[in-house]
C-alpha cells in the first residue's frame, strides 16, 4: 500500500494526520519474501520435506492433467491461491480447483503434486530469528485438534529444522509426524498464519522485541 487510506477508507482524523508514520510502522512488522516462501524454490534445498518427492506443475499448461491414483495437491506459493486437498483418480487439476470455494488468481500458479502419505499429527511452530518461540498441534488423525502440548521429540525436530532454512526473520513452519519420521510440511508468512493453540503473547512479544532491536 502507498497510503494508509488504501488499507481502510474509514480513518480517524489522527490516522490521516499521521498516516505516513503509521504505514511505516506497519511495514516494519511484515516479514514476507515471495520467492523464499515458494515451495518451488525451497524444494531444491535438500530439506526434509513431507512432499520432497513432489512434482511441480504449471497450472496454465496442466489443466487437463490427471492421475490413476489419489494424489495430494496444493499451490506452491504462500498466498494460497486454492485450498490443498486430494485429487481423485481421473480428476483433472482444473476440475479440482474449480471445486474450491476460495480459489482465486490460480491460473499462473504452480501446483505441488505428490503421492499421498500417512500422517499421524501436524504441528505449527512460530520462529523468530532461528528460535522456536511457541507451537501448537493443529491436526491429529486427520481431524482438527488444537493443543499447545508438544511432544518432546517433535519440539526437538522443530528446533533442529528451524536452523536449516529461514525464509525470513520471522516465519511459521508446519511439521508432520509420520511413520517415516518428522517432516516439514511447509513454511508460511507469520502475518497471515493462524495461531491455533500457540501462545499468542509469546509470539507478539518476540516479534515486538525483534522489530525494536533491528529498526
Amino acid at each position: 500500500a502507498r497510503s494508509l487510506g488504501e488499507l481502510d477508507e474509514q480513518l480517524t482524523p489522527r490516522q490521516v494526520e499521521h498516516g505516513v508514520r503509521y504505514l511505516q510502522q506497519l511495514r516494519r512488522g511484515i516479514f514476507y519474501d515471495e520467492q523464499r516462501f515458494d515451495q518451488a524454490y525451497y524444494a531444491g534445498l535438500g530439506l526434509p520435506l513431507l512432499n520432497g518427492d513432489a512434482t511441480m506443475y504449471p497450472i496454465a499448461a496442466s489443466l487437463a492433467q490427471s492421475f490413476d491414483r489419489e494424489m495430494f495437491i496444493k499451490p506452491s506459493k504462500d498466498e494460497k491461491a486454492f485450498d490443498a486437498g486430494i485429487l481423485a483418480p481421473g480428476q483433472t487439476i482444473e476440475a479440482f480447483i474449480a471445486g474450491q470455494p476460495q480459489a482465486r488468481g490460480w491460473i499462473e500458479e504452480m501446483a505441488v503434486i505428490a503421492p499421498c502419505k500417512p500422517i499421524v499429527a501436524e504441528y505449527r511452530f512460530f520462529v523468530v530469528e532461528r528460535q522456536v518461540v511457541t507451537g501448537s498441534l493443529y491436526r491429529f488423525a486427520g481431524k482438527a485438534n488444537f493443543n499447545a502440548n508438544i511432544p518432546s521429540n517433535v519440539m526437538s525436530a522443530a528446533i533442529e529444522f528451524a536452523q536449516m532454512y529461514q525464509p525470513h526473520s520471522v516465519f511459521t513452519m508446519d511439521l508432520a509426524e509420520t511413520p517415516a519420521g518428522i517432516r516439514i510440511v511447509e513454511y508460511n508468512c507469520w502475518n497471515a498464519s493462524r495461531m491455533y493453540a500457540a501462545d499468542v503473547a509469546k509470539v507478539f512479544y518476540a516479534v515486538h522485541d525483534f522489530v525494536q532491536e533491528n529498526n
